[in-house]
């Protein structure tokens, strides 16, 4: 018996485009948002699929997202090792040896 053509049922469809793309294009639509002077970034996991969000800032909310952010950095200059973040990306210390 012949095997008979089955044609593959296309699941999802979205363009497959690299980090860097769609990074880009999303930071280009937000910037296109009105009242938008920054945008940031992030990538979200999910149980089904995970994202990169981009959200457009006002003015007013930058400067809530940089009040924040001044408020993580000491006033005094530390050293590397000891600077517990970098940006959003913290690095966390066992609280003892055992651990």
């Amino acid at each position: 018996m012949p095997e008979e053509e089955t044609e593959v049922a296309q699941i999802v469809a979205t363009p497959i485009i690299t980090m860097n793309e769609q990074v880009g294009d999303n930071v280009l639509m937000a910037l296109n948002q009105p009242n938008t002077v920054a945008v940031i970034t992030t990538f979200v996991p999910g149980i089904q699929a995970d994202r990169i969000v981009s959200l457009p800032l006002t003015a007013q909310e930058l400067g809530e997202v940089q009040a924040l952010l001044d408020n993580l950095v000491p006033a005094e200059p530390v050293d590397d090792e000891d600077m517990p973040c970098v940006g959003f990306h913290c690095q966390m210390k066992p609280t003892s040896d055992t651990e």
